[in-house]
């Protein structure tokens, strides 16, 4: 019994805390603060997101008419550069899925999100316990299918602008010829 009070004492008042799962001291929510390069880093974020998806948003507009708009007489430099930059925009996409796998494992580690002394674009409250680990895993996730997606697009936009300017290659569904009749010159 309490000595304070008739109520009983609470047996589990006594044990330590695990610092992991511990409430923060003063029982409110944590929060890290916004910094400015965090903002910074935030804001070129969500520009290389745009620039991708209007990068593919554009290839997809004009992949049906794709011998128009790159044109049949285009120079293979032209095309090698256009590949390459697929290639490195994709490129950049497995970097950044490899660098989210990584902060999904420590945050599983850690418990935390947003890590320790990570910046933030926002204010943000600190996610601690299972909470956390489902984000770590969420993270690992997203970036397993976001380093898939990147790679299988620039093997298929390579494929696709070699079939482009490649002119012996024509594919025909089953069943279709093409004849060649003889060019007849009017009298």
């Amino acid at each position: 019994m309490n000595s304070d009070s008739n109520l009983p004492a609470d047996p589990q008042s006594e044990l330590p805390l695990n610092p992991r799962t511990a409430p923060p001291a003063d029982l409110e929510a944590e929060i890290v603060r916004a910094t400015s390069a965090g903002q910074g880093m935030g804001v070129t974020a969500i520009v290389l997101m745009i620039v991708f998806a209007a990068c593919i948003g554009g290839w997809m507009l004009t992949k049906s008419n794709l011998h128009l708009s790159i044109g049949m007489a285009t120079s293979p430099k032209v095309i090698a550069g256009i590949r390459t930059g697929f290639s490195a925009l994709a490129l950049l996409v497995a970097v950044l899925s490899i660098f989210l796998v990584v902060t999904g494992f420590r945050v599983i580690r850690q418990r935390r999100s947003p890590l320790a002394g990570a910046m933030v674009w926002r204010d943000t409250q600190v996610i601690r316990g299972n909470r956390a680990r489902t984000t770590g895993l969420v993270y690992i996730a997203a970036g397993v299918v976001s380093f898939i997606a990147g790679i299988t697009l620039a093997i298929y936009i390579w494929n696709v602008l070699q079939k482009a300017v490649d002119v012996s290659v024509i594919t025909l569904r089953p069943g279709v010829t093409i004849l060649q009749q003889p060019t007849v010159i009017p009298k």
